[in-house]
């Protein structure tokens, strides 16, 4: 059994230039003691969370300016005219109370 493992191993190093860069990871790390596997895993999670940080900041940079109204609604200002204006809504909220000043 020892020299087939030897046997199929030797022949997917041989492959390797055919093997995903995922497939090669995998067929390294079996090779490896646990503890070490568990490096490649921590070291794994530490590039995701990396990645994953470099992908969001980069759709922050890249998102729209959402506090600019899009054309199509700015154009429907004064649409309803019998909509009540701010003045009008306010009214019934009763008066402010007197403030003191900064």
């Amino acid at each position: 059994m020892i020299g087939y493992n030897y046997q199929l191993t030797h022949h997917l190093y041989n492959l390797e230039f055919l093997m995903t860069t995922l497939e090669q990871i995998i067929l390294h790390s079996q090779k490896l003691p646990e503890t070490l596997q568990n490096e490649i895993l921590d070291f794994t999670t530490f590039l995701e969370a990396k990645y994953l940080s470099q992908t969001i900041q980069m759709d922050i940079d890249t998102q729209v300016d959402h506090s600019v109204w899009p054309s199509a609604i700015r154009n429907l200002a004064g649409a309803w005219t019998d909509f009540p204006t701010a003045e009008e809504i306010r009214k019934s909220l009763g008066e402010d109370l007197s403030r003191k000043p900064f």
